[in-house]
């Protein structure tokens, strides 16, 4: 993903976030399906998490939904600051912090 977006010179995003960052005031149906549409992505993430705690690789009182609403919107800000600062480097550290540092220190062993 990365790459693709340096390919388009940090612009672009997605289309999720962009259309809420536009939309979400001037329409209340945009908005509800906005909405459902991050609400559907949480919960497929939620749902991994919460395999992941059948399987015991995360510890079993960390919330999933909270967890799965907290890496989309850490997702969402990365993606604005690296448009922001034409620079993927907040998308880098994005991934490099949850997925390298936190979910792994996370996993049980």
């Amino acid at each position: 993903m990365n790459v693709l977006f340096e390919m388009r010179n940090c612009s672009g995003g997605c289309l999720i976030g962009n259309l809420s960052l536009e939309m979400t005031e001037s329409s209340q149906a945009f908005r509800d399906r906005l909405e459902k549409a991050l609400h559907r992505w949480a919960k497929t993430l939620s749902a991994l998490f919460l395999e992941a705690q059948k399987e015991g690789t995360l510890p079993d009182d960390l919330n999933a939904n909270m967890l799965a609403e907290h890496i989309i919107s850490s997702f969402e800000g990365a993606l604005l600051l690296s448009r922001v600062k034409k620079s993927s480097q907040p998308l880098n550290d994005f991934i490099h912090l949850y997925f390298d540092l936190f979910l792994t220190r996370l996993r049980k062993e």
